[in-house]
């Protein structure tokens, strides 16, 4: 049980790890600490009957939570795993211990691990402290807690998601039902024309907008008659959302091929929160006022900024690479083995 920093257990603190983790063992808790540059068991519990691991955890471990102090904490759950029951360590450090102290505890925890078996633990790895509530039940569950959220989004990212399940809500449903509910507006005559144009074939691109004043309504800013893959990301607003309807005229392996795009543009936080909802709940609406006009997009995408729209994107998107299913890859070496304890 050595380490760089010299620390070794000695043969109490051994047999004792092989009592906790035996198949017949009845521990709960041990507490080790550093004494004369040597790892000793302090201290041990054992289950007391009738108790679950949530009934002891506080009994156990609250009394060694001192100011200045500083130890390693065993705890057995109630759960367990192809090796026996699992075990929490932990590493308590107080705020106030001295600036040694926290040095040797930090360096030597892989070694206590080690020592102890990694495969008898949790997953939840090692929990630190430097405060008693940080180690106490509700610590703990407040640990679970944190490691169970998701991690923290950006302004832009939780924007984003809001829209997201608006869209979810109120237009999700409909769409799959082919149905609306109550989510429409007004089609101007421009928008009407372009989009019956573009079924027609005679226009390659349509860009429509929802007007909000005074009544909310399709319009259609900007339309094309001809236009190639790599002229559409520049029709791209980079500071509102838009609805895009592009052919995407092409060859590929030979053959000539005129796909049709719906993009649903929307650059994030650069617009109010109102029009990115508005925009996102009446994409149901738009897409089926397409089909009244017979146009069914062959892809449909959300995007960002017009960086997602560029040719390559669009070449990746209808034609995507293919993989060789028939490469075969060696099989990894196995670790090398170590060497004996």
């Amino acid at each position: 049980m050595a380490h760089q920093t010299g620390i070794r257990g000695n043969d109490e603190l051994s047999q004792a790890f092989a009592e906790a983790v035996a198949e017949d063992s009845n521990w709960r808790f041990l507490k080790v600490v550093i004494r004369d540059e040597s790892l000793e068991l302090e201290t041990r519990a054992q289950v007391r009957p009738g108790a679950t691991w949530r009934d002891q955890f506080d009994e156990c471990l609250t009394p060694h939570l001192v100011k200045g102090g500083a130890c390693y904490l065993f705890y057995r759950l109630d759960s367990t795993n192809s090796y026996g029951y699992q075990w929490l360590f932990m590493q308590y450090v107080h705020d106030s211990a001295p600036i040694r102290a926290k040095m040797l505890y930090s360096a030597t925890a892989a070694t206590v691990k080690r020592a102890f078996g990694g495969e008898h633990l949790a997953s939840e790895g090692t929990l630190t402290g430097t405060q008693p509530e940080d180690l106490c039940l509700s610590g703990y569950d407040r640990h679970l807690a944190s490691a169970s959220a998701p991690p923290p989004l950006t302004q832009a990212e939780e924007e984003r998601a809001m829209v997201r399940e608006m869209e979810r809500v109120q237009a999700g449903i409909d769409e799959r039902q082919q149905t609306l509910a109550g989510v429409g507006f007004n089609v101007s005559d421009e928008a009407a024309d372009a989009l019956r144009q573009f079924a027609a074939g005679k226009l390659d691109y349509v860009q429509v907008s929802i007007s909000l004043r005074p009544v909310e309504e399709l319009r259609c800013p900007d339309r094309a008659e001809r236009l190639a893959g790599d002229q559409l990301g520049s029709r791209v607003p980079e500071d509102s959302p838009r609805y895009h309807l592009f052919r995407y005229r092409h060859r590929h392996e030979g053959a000539s091929l005129a796909p049709v795009l719906f993009a649903y543009s929307m650059p994030g936080y650069k617009c109010p929160i109102k029009e990115r909802m508005v925009y996102s709940s009446g994409r149901a609406f738009f897409l089926q006022q397409c089909s009244q006009f017979g146009i069914e997009p062959d892809r449909r995408l959300e995007v960002d900024s017009a960086s997602e729209l560029s040719e390559s994107a669009l070449q990746t998107e209808f034609h995507p690479p293919q993989v060789d299913s028939g490469q075969k890859f060696g099989k990894p070496k196995p670790p090398g083995r170590r060497g004996g304890k």
